[in-house]
């Protein structure tokens, strides 16, 4: 049987399964791993969670052209993302099929799957207002180079030589933020690494990168060390919010957060706008207050900002006081 020569709907669907496999198999092995933004042992869920709404929105599609597969696949992601690494991943998957939309429609060949993961790396770095290296990021990146790489060197490259450089690059990303100093690698890096590995073991079955990629996150997560801080701001809340928005709106959002929040991350397909940010107590609770009472958001954030410019006992009083005021008959 030849190995097929476009990454189709087909082989799309079996990545997002398998990967969405690996994750639910080593979800608890990410979870050991998760110290950043905030030690909380969710990753592994999240980035789950994300992958099945991909998968389960291709499944239940009828779409005959790639562009459409990957477009329905990637607002799937959006509407099903969770957490930090989930909105990241969905802004990746919702960058490759952005990419997608210029691919043959039987799907993509190694260039365009190339452009495709360089895609997902810009992404993964748009989805977030101040990108940590040594974290998702990094590791995306790290294959789509790999990748572009394979695409330079080889005079007739495959979609598995592709996917199988992407797959090590992933991996040597992993290897090389621990090895040289440039903090610990995060759980988001190994869900991406879980991720590329499972795209090359479509291509490839009999290689099982994954099981490599699992016994790399196995010895890490017996030696990891904790993440420094990227700002002297304390996050006390997660706090994930789907909204109705514009691409504009979303942008403006991204950017007013920012502000406030830390490792705040915005994506958006279609209309629908998934937001992720940590918090302090005080400004989480004038948040959930906020979108009870269905402010606008504008009002939101001006607000927000208000309190986020008050020393902590402060903020939260005028947060109690505005939450009892509002709330009165």
């Amino acid at each position: 049987m030849s190995a097929p020569e476009h990454l189709g709907i087909e082989q799309l669907h079996s990545w997002l399964v398998h990967a969405h496999a690996a994750c639910v198999r080593y979800g608890e092995l990410l979870n050991t791993l998760n110290e950043f933004p905030v030690a909380d042992s969710d990753t592994g869920a999240n980035v789950t969670h994300t992958l099945a709404g991909a998968a389960r929105a291709l499944t239940q599609a009828d779409v005959i052209d790639f562009a459409d597969a990957a477009a329905v696949a990637s607002a799937g992601a959006v509407l099903g993302a969770r957490g930090n690494s989930g909105m990241i991943l969905a802004q990746c998957l919702l960058a490759f099929s952005e990419s997608a939309q210029s691919a043959p429609s039987q799907g993509l060949r190694p260039v365009e799957l190339v452009a495709a993961l360089q895609a997902m790396a810009r992404g993964a770095v748009k989805a977030v207002s101040h990108p940590v290296e040594g974290t998702f990021i990094s590791a995306m990146r790290s294959a789509a180079q790999a990748g572009a790489d394979t695409l330079d060197n080889s005079a007739r490259p495959t979609l598995e030589e592709v996917t199988a450089t992407a797959a090590f690059g992933a991996q040597e990303a992993v290897v090389e933020t621990v090895g040289i100093g440039h903090g610990p690698v995060d759980a988001g890096a190994g869900a991406i690494m879980l991720i590329m590995t499972a795209l090359a073991d479509v291509f490839n079955p009999q290689g099982d990168l994954t099981g490599t990629a699992v016994n790399m996150l196995t010895d890490l997560s017996q030696n990891n060390t904790s993440h420094k801080r990227v700002s002297g701001r304390s996050g006390e809340f997660e706090v994930v919010y789907l909204w109705n928005a514009t691409a504009f709106q979303a942008e403006r959002l991204r950017k007013g957060l920012g502000e406030i929040g830390d490792s705040v991350a915005v994506v958006g397909a279609v209309d629908s706008l998934n937001f992720f940010l940590c918090l302090s107590a005080s400004l989480f609770l004038f948040l959930r207050l906020s979108v009870s009472l269905s402010l606008s958001l504008f009002l939101s954030s001006v607000l927000l900002c208000f309190l986020a410019c008050l020393p902590a006992c402060l903020s939260v009083c005028v947060s109690l006081s505005l939450s009892l005021s509002l709330s009165l008959p």
